[in-house]
């Protein structure tokens, strides 16, 4: 019997300790409640308000008749369990009735779980207000960026404008650059000629030292001689000055080809 009595008693005061923290997460519960209330009439005003002056919301009803049966319960409990403490103190022959008091804990346990339901209920509601308010907040900022945006959208066009300007003169570039390949092209062509000229201008010049050497050294070896012999050598001297002078004209010729040349590649 004395073991019966512990587990009654050890059975009550687990649940009064359960329904002590039951109270407390309740009463943090209500002023969460009570502070988006508060949030929703600053917010939406009066156009929202019953005629009891309280935000009008769809869970109202459910949790009034919450309250009032949490307040009836409370009462049909207490009542039980102060009789069963009392009984236990007294050392009442009489025990509680054991079997009651758990099918009470079952229902209170029940009644729990439709203030969970019923919670999960008012979340999904303010969930769903806030985003209002959020958006509703985020409004301004919601328009300055929309400013922002048409103004980068016109710095955009500007700047596709401006790059389009750039490969036109791109492309202005990369044709002059390609006239100045041909140009250079031709300037080589025009350079390697004038080589060419001044080389063979060049052998132009040797040849006529070696034919004016040939010719003196002839004419210190020979000396004078006889008037038949003297006169061959002058009609040889005449036809080597012939040639001289055909090759002076040569190299003349050759030196104003190559200012020619020397002209066109300046220009």
């Amino acid at each position: 019997m004395e073991g019966l009595k512990s587990q009654i008693r050890t059975f009550v005061e687990n649940w009064c300790n359960e329904e002590k923290e039951h109270d407390a997460a309740e009463t943090t519960w209500r002023e969460k409640l009570q502070s988006w209330l508060s949030k929703e009439a600053e917010f939406f005003g009066e156009g929202e308000e019953g005629a009891s002056g309280e935000v009008d919301v769809p869970w109202r009803e459910s949790e009034e008749m919450w309250v009032e049966r949490e307040r009836q319960f409370k009462e049909q409990v207490e009542e039980l369990r102060t009789s069963a403490k009392t009984k236990l103190e007294e050392e009442s022959e009489e025990l509680p009735d054991f079997a009651e008091l758990q099918r009470q804990f079952e229902e209170w346990k029940s009644h729990l779980a439709l203030r969970k339901t019923l919670r999960l209920q008012q979340e999904s509601w303010y969930r769903g207000r806030e985003s209002i308010l959020t958006a509703h907040n985020l409004k301004p900022k919601l328009d300055w960026f929309q400013r922002e945006n048409g103004q980068l959208s016109k710095t955009v066009r500007e700047l596709q404008s401006k790059v389009a300007e750039q490969k036109r003169e791109h492309k202005k570039l990369k044709d002059f650059e390609k006239i100045s390949e041909t140009t250079h092209a031709e300037r080589q062509k025009l350079e390697e000629k004038q080589r060419k000229l001044s080389d063979e201008n060049t052998a132009l010049k040797r040849e006529n030292d070696t034919l004016r050497r040939k010719y003196f050294e002839q004419e210190r070896n020979f000396g004078v001689r006889q008037k038949q012999e003297q006169m061959g050598w002058l009609q040889q001297k005449k036809e080597l000055e012939n040639a001289l002078q055909k090759m002076d004209e040569d190299k003349r010729s050759s030196e104003k080809i190559e200012k020619e040349c020397v002209k066109k590649m300046r220009l």
